[in-house]
């Protein structure tokens, strides 16, 4: 089965103050759309909804937005599992807009975005993305989470799972930010690696590596833990590699 959508595929628009849930299954089946949304209040005052997306061994491809819990009020949640894959070609990747957005990828499910990749984005936004299983995440990036002062992103790998991040990480932008490594996950970054970068107010970035994890610098980026004066780092590795050969500084803390 394909559906083919000629602009936005929208889940859960200017649902209201009354606690709607909107929630679309594809299994086995192809989406195709320029843009996606979940979570958009349409102007509607006192937002207050829920929206549901949970894909089964199928393929969604779209070539611009990618924007889960859109607005204040919403709650968005996207299961990617089975043999799925997502492919974004071009724009954002937003995960938390303004709302409490998750995504899960699981199985071994494939996803891929064309452009900047975020968790927790704006003010009082919550961004979680937890990948595992066999999944594959690729993106163009850079990567971020907790983009804005007062945002929260927290990104897991676990699993056998592989991210390969092929711009910067901002992980801890000018909010909080957390990427959690675990089991036989990978995570490759393909330029800096970076832990409490911007250094707005509060602006605090967490790297935790267990297990048989692996971080690797493949593009000749450094590693910053508490990169600007006023950001704070903090990395706990109680396992797992950080192989930094690559890296072109390896630099803890900044003077304030």
């Amino acid at each position: 089965t394909t559906l083919n959508v000629g602009n936005w595929f929208v889940i859960g628009r200017g649902n209201g103050s009354s606690g709607f849930t909107s929630t679309a299954n594809i299994y086995n089946s192809t989406l195709k759309s320029v843009n996606f949304s979940m979570g958009f209040d349409d102007s509607r005052a006192g937002n207050l909804a829920t929206q549901n997306f949970n894909m089964t061994n199928s393929t969604f491809t779209e070539s611009g937005s990618f924007f889960v819990a859109e607005s204040v009020g919403s709650t968005s949640t996207v299961n990617v599992s089975g043999q799925s894959k997502v492919n974004q070609s071009a724009g954002d990747f937003n995960i938390g807009i303004n709302g409490v957005g998750t995504m899960n990828i699981s199985d071994q499910s494939v996803v891929a975005s064309g452009g900047n990749f975020s968790a927790g984005v704006n003010n009082n936004s919550l961004g979680t993305i937890n990948i595992t299983g066999q999944s594959v995440v690729t993106d163009v990036g850079p990567m971020r989470m907790g983009l804005s002062a007062g945002a929260t992103g927290i990104v897991m790998v676990a699993g056998s799972s592989i991210v390969t991040n092929n711009n910067w990480l901002s992980c801890g932008a000018n909010g909080t930010g957390t990427l959690i490594l675990k089991d036989n996950a990978k995570y490759y970054e393909g330029s800096d690696f970076n832990f409490g970068d911007y250094g707005a107010a509060g602006t605090v970035g967490n790297l935790t590596l267990q297990d048989n994890a692996q971080a690797v610098l493949i593009g000749g980026g450094s590693v910053y833990v508490g990169k600007t004066a006023g950001a704070y780092g903090y990395v706990t590795q109680t396992g797992g590699i950080i192989d930094a050969r690559k890296a072109g500084e390896f630099q803890l803390g900044q003077a304030l």
